[in-house]
């Protein structure tokens, strides 16, 4: 993993937790970082993932998942769901994560804008060194289909640039 915001050069992660140590700054925002490729659990905390909901019937939905905490393999965020340009829903979820799956569950619908929307229930499974999740959904009254997403690519920024002007 890399991280940005060093006079435009990147930095390894481990770099820059020694570089924020050594100035004595909080290295907290560090510990969202995700658990090296390979490693048995990743780990979930204040990740994105976008890719794929599809349902036979009606086709393929733009998907994103925001995990927005994470704690003893509990997971809690909002899912955003898009079909077209204009019908979009965003629910909130809570979930586990052990041994390489999620099991995810929506608890209801935040907001939404056009659209019939289903509550859904997911087993997501760990894919391609832990930045793929993909697995089957279901709902009730729903015709199920399968999720595919992508972990984004984290960033964060160490030193970020102090704005300029008033």
């Amino acid at each position: 993993m890399r991280v940005s915001g060093f006079g435009g050069r990147a930095l390894s992660s481990c770099a820059a937790a020694a570089m924020l140590a050594a100035c004595g700054a909080p290295i907290a925002a560090l510990q969202g970082l995700p658990a090296r490729p390979g490693s048995a659990v990743p780990d979930l905390r204040i990740s994105t993932w976008h890719g794929t909901l599809t349902q036979p019937v009606f086709g393929t939905y733009s998907f994103r998942i925001h995990v927005r905490s994470s704690s003893g393999g509990q997971i809690s965020g909002t899912s955003r769901i898009q079909y077209g340009g204009s019908e979009w829903a965003i629910m909130s979820f809570t979930g586990t994560a052990s041994n390489g799956t999620v099991n995810y569950t929506e608890t209801g619908i935040l907001k939404q804008h056009g659209g019939n929307w289903c509550i859904k229930s997911a087993t997501l499974q760990f894919h391609q060194e832990h930045v793929v999740l993909k697995g089957p959904w279901t709902a009730s009254g729903c015709t199920g289909g399968e999720i595919r997403v992508r972990r984004e690519k984290d960033t964060l920024d160490v030193f970020p640039v102090p704005r300029s002007g008033p």
